[in-house]
Parts: structure tokens; sequence; C-alpha cells
């Protein structure tokens, strides 16, 4: 053998060797390659995971917090509004209160006014009722002085043979507040030379105001039997609507 066919063989013998080792080291060099990259692969993945919950929380942050915000705003106008209706109703019932109140209020001055006019009235009554009872007395002492200055005119008449001329009447009157007249009249006539005394007591005049309310009360009773309101039966009869409401509350209590 030369020495160019040894180099050959020697040649051979590393391409054949070499054939067997470069597969394998190619093999472990691929095999070293993915586990490097599944670790990145990881720590990528990793770190996104990261930023998409950082990401995602701070979007859940953002909506509940919009959320939060809407929900305060909407709940505001809802408690202005219901704030509002209450104020509103709570004037209206303030204002039915005064009403009723200054209602309640004039019917007792007019009660008051009522009984003072009836305390009144019935004062003057007393006291008309008593003048007219000393009036109604008092014809018999008229009487006697009548007959004592009609005798002496009588006399001298009947010697003078002269015309007959009757005494005047006298009359008395007692009056009380310009509300009720008591008089007592007396007449004179002079009959063959006695004196004749009549005595004719005036009767009272009646209360107006009494027969004027009684009618008023009547009118109103009669309207509301029709069906009439209470504001429609002032206005008829010119009277306030406080005094028809207690015209017609007595009437329904009795």
């Amino acid at each position: 053998m030369n020495t160019a066919e040894i180099v050959l063989l020697i040649i051979g013998g590393i391409i054949l060797v070499l054939s067997f080792v470069l597969p394998a080291w190619k093999g472990k060099t691929e095999e070293k390659g993915p586990q490097i990259d599944k670790g990145q692969i990881k720590e990528l993945v990793e770190k996104e995971v990261e930023e998409a919950k950082k990401r995602i929380g701070d979007i859940v942050d953002e909506t509940v917090t919009y959320s939060m915000e809407k929900t305060e705003r909407s709940m505001e106008r809802l408690a202005n509004e219901k704030i509002m209706a209450v104020n509103e109703y709570s004037d209206l019932v303030l204002e039915n209160i005064n009403k009723n109140h200054n209602e309640v209020i004039f019917l007792y001055d007019m009660l008051n006014d009522k009984h003072e006019n009836l305390v009144s009235t019935v004062s003057e009554a007393g006291k008309v009722a008593k003048e007219i009872k000393q009036a109604a007395e008092s014809p018999e002492e008229e009487k006697k002085e009548t007959e004592k200055r009609v005798a002496p005119v009588a006399a001298k008449t009947a010697k003078e043979e002269v015309a007959f001329v009757p005494i005047a009447p006298e009359k008395v009157t007692v009056k009380k507040g310009g509300r009720r007249k008591a008089a007592d009249t007396v007449k004179t006539k002079v009959v063959g030379g006695e004196a004749e005394v009549k005595s004719e007591p005036a009767k009272p005049e009646p209360i107006i105001t009494e027969e004027k309310s009684k009618n008023s009360n009547e009118k109103i009773l009669g309207l509301h039997k029709e069906g009439k309101s209470q504001t429609a039966i002032a206005k008829e009869l010119g009277l306030g609507v406080g005094e028809v409401k207690l015209v017609i509350d007595l009437f329904e209590q009795t």
C-alpha cells in the first residue's frame, strides 16, 4: 500500500466517524434549543398575563367608578325630585292647615259676636220688660192726677155753661236703645162732670235682627237641601262661607 491509499483510508475513516458524530451533536443541540425557548416563552406568557391582569383591573376599576358615579348622579336626581315633591306637599298641607285655622278663628269670633249680641239682647229685653211693667203700673197714679186736674175744669165748665172742650190726652212713651218701645196712652173724656180714663199699653216692636237671622238660616237650609254647595249658597245670599258652614253643621248635628 502506498501513502496515497493510507491517506485516503484515514480520510474515509474520519468521514465515517464524523458521519456518526455530527448527527448526534446536532440532535443534542436541537434538544437544548426547545428547552431554552420554553423558558423564555413561559416568562413572556407570565409577563403578558400580569400585564393583562393589570389592564383588566384598571378597566374594571374604571367601569366600577363610572357606574358608581352614574348611580350617585341618578340617586341625587331622584332624591332631589322626591324632596321637591315632599316640599310641595308640605306647603299644600300647611296652606290647608292655615286655611282651616283661619276658618275656625272666624267661626269662633262669629260665635263670640253672636253670644255677645244675644246676651245684650236678653239684657235689653229684661230692662225693657221691667220698664214696660213700670209703665203699665203708672196709669193708676196718672189717672188720679188727671181726675184732680179735670175736676176743677169740669166744675167750672158746668157753672159757666159753656161749650164742652175735652182735655187733650196725655201720652207716656218708654224707649230703650231704639230697639223696643213701650207706650202708655191715657185718654181722658169728661162726661156729666166726671172724668173717664182709658189706658192702652203699646206693644213692643219685634226684633228685626232675630227674624232676619231666622229667615237667613231657613234659606240656607232650604238651598242646602236642594243640593247647592256652601260657596254657591253664600254667594247667593250674600253671606260668608264660614257662617253658611256653621248653620249647615249645626243643622246636621241636630
